[in-house]
């Protein structure tokens, strides 16, 4: 999600408060309501249907929520998205500011302190609501915000009582998302929003938010999610939250709000999320040019299918619940922006996604620059992208998602090339043969995202996920009579930024080979943008062979767990004290 620039309020803090009863019903309806509901959307297999017909859709997200000039540009905006054809509109019904906020802050947030609603925000999303029932338009209500932008779960953090740190980019780490989802009260503060929106009754129609079809679903979380070792407790927080939702309300859907997966381990906990209990329809978000995996237009339909293959392994229709193609350069993906977002509706529709929804219809005042599909002003800037809106809404109107096969996919990887040949020196002294091998000269990097940097604290070479990195050198006639072999390296786990949020179990075990032959295996520091030094010896006659031959051999570091964090091989760094090198030293018989 591009995160809109909004007024900064203090960082959230508070006392620490008693544990409020979680409002959460007992029981939880599945995936599939158990009779038709006429006027609202619903499941049936992979599609979403309304009064039995298939609902398929492009809609939009949409920026009239924060903000006075935002709030003051609704009519425009709901008039732009139903204009190109949408029938669906995005709508956040969130944000937390402080008790002692300046005034302004009413217009950002929902809640104002840990307990105080703010009656202007609600009133609000009444008219939006009727907004969208009057043109014909279904919203999805996201309901809590994952990112501090207008508080979100930070904020619930601070309220709790609970410490945390922000990362560099002013956002709540995924590894600390834990912190989240362990806090009783902090949860209890959300579910009493929860309450609020979904048990509030428009004040301009009289109807109920549970009885009117104009809600299409009602989203937990904008863009959640969880470090493996938290997969149980997202899923845990996810099917409390369904139960109350469908306790306030049984009549509409519920989605998850994850906001994806690019790794192998990160599919995983996006399935159990939103193959949750409770949980209608499953929901990913997509902005392809940030992606390692998407720098063609082939690759761009590998992604897409993939991701709707895996919502069908767990039987849920796929709602994007946010595609964003930037509007401030004219192309992407060695193509124009136009093409590219075609490309992407095109593949959704054909590989049976259910909806899909831009980022983000606008008003050209206080808009969000990177990704704004303006609905005023300079309105020519964005006409090529809302051109293809308009054109593929009409063709998925007409879709069925339920007849559409997604192809299969390649596994998640991605190969890179390095050195063609070896670049690595023997240094002897007496029958002691050292060899250093400088990690940015891998023969072939094979993970699921890799490359190399250079720089301050420390260059390295990185793998996320499961994979390898391959080196090779050469073992000269006069070192064949090895009798021991030791290799030394400073290496670490691979997480996002330098491992902000990281615990002890953020980590994994590499395992060194030469010639396919394992040397040992490792348990590697957490990442903390440093790594640390690890040593491995062997005697083992089936090693010492391979280097009893003269020529070419490689050096294999391997990650082969499923929820693996990845490798990084670090070279020079700030301290003279860390190894700069990989280091093989070969002990000979004399």
């Amino acid at each position: 999600m591009e995160r809109p620039t909004s007024p900064r309020s203090a960082r959230p803090r508070g006392p620490r408060l008693a544990a409020l009863p979680l409002l959460v019903a007992a029981a939880c309806l599945g995936p599939s309501r158990s009779a038709a509901q006429t006027g609202f959307v619903e499941v049936d297999g992979a599609a979403l249907v309304l009064d039995g017909a298939p609902f398929a859709f492009v809609g939009g997200n949409a920026a009239v929520m924060h903000g006075l000039p935002h709030r003051a540009a609704l009519d425009a905006t709901l008039d732009a998205i139903a204009a190109d054809g949408g029938r669906v509109v995005r709508v956040w019904a969130l944000g937390e500011v402080e008790s002692d906020a300046a005034e302004w802050a009413d217009a950002f947030g929902f809640t104002r302190g840990p307990d105080g609603p703010v009656a202007a925000s609600f009133a609000h999303l009444d008219r939006v609501l009727e907004g969208c029932r009057t043109r014909g338009l279904r919203a999805i209500v996201v309901l809590a915000n994952r990112w501090s932008d207008y508080g979100g779960l930070p904020r619930y953090l601070g309220w709790a009582g609970v410490p945390f740190a922000l990362d560099a980019h002013g956002a709540l780490p995924e590894l600390s998302l834990p912190l989240f989802f362990g806090s009783v009260r902090a949860r209890a503060l959300l579910a009493a929003h929860v309450e609020r929106v979904v048990g509030r009754t428009n004040a301009l129609s009289g109807i109920p938010y549970r009885d009117d079809p104009t809600v299409l679903a009602w989203e937990l979380f904008n863009e959640i999610s969880a470090p493996p070792r938290a997969r149980g407790a997202l899923v845990e927080l996810l099917e409390e939250l369904a139960a109350q939702v469908h306790g306030l309300d049984p009549h509409h859907l519920v989605s998850a709000g994850h906001i994806g997966f690019e790794r192998h381990r990160d599919r995983r906990t996006w399935e159990a999320a939103v193959g949750a209990r409770g949980i209608d329809y499953a929901d990913a978000h997509a902005y392809p040019a940030a992606y390692d995996r998407t720098r063609n237009l082939a690759e761009l339909d590998a992604w897409v299918a993939e991701r709707v293959r895996a919502a069908r392994r767990v039987g849920r229709p796929l709602i994007f619940g946010e595609v964003g193609f930037t509007t401030s350069a004219p192309r992407i993906l060695g193509t124009t922006r136009a093409r590219a977002l075609d490309r992407f509706l095109r593949a959704a529709r054909r590989f049976g996604a259910a909806g899909v929804l831009p980022w983000i219809y606008a008003g050209h005042a206080d808009a969000p620059r990177e990704h704004a599909l303006f609905v005023d002003g300079p309105v020519e800037r964005v006409a090529d992208l809302r051109r293809v809106i308009a054109r593929h809404a009409r063709r998925f109107s007409a879709a069925d998602p339920r007849t559409a096969v997604p192809p299969r996919t390649p596994p998640i990887a991605r190969a890179i090339a390095g050195t063609s040949r070896p670049h690595a020196r023997w240094r002897s002294e007496g029958s002691t043969h050292r060899l250093r091998i400088a990690p940015e000269a891998f023969a072939r990097l094979r993970f699921e995202a890799g490359g190399s940097y250079v720089g301050a604290p420390s260059s390295h070479v990185y793998g996320s996920g499961m994979g390898e990195l391959r080196y090779r050198f050469t073992v000269p006639a006069r070192h064949l009579r090895a009798r021991s072999l030791r290799l030394r390296a400073r290496l670490s786990s691979e997480l996002p930024g330098r491992g902000e949020g990281a615990g002890p179990d953020d980590t994994a075990e590499v395992v060194v080979r030469l010639d396919g032959v394992e040397i040992g295996r490792a348990r590697l520091p957490v990442d903390d943008g440093i790594g640390g030094a690890i040593e491995l010896a062997s005697e083992a006659p089936e090693v010492l062979a391979c280097l009893r031959r003269a020529g070419t051999r490689t050096l294999t570091f391997a990650v082969e767990q499923p929820d693996a964090p990845g490798l990084c091989v670090y070279g020079p760094g700030d301290d003279p004290r860390w190894l700069d090198a990989i280091e093989l030293e070969l002990e000979a018989a004399r």
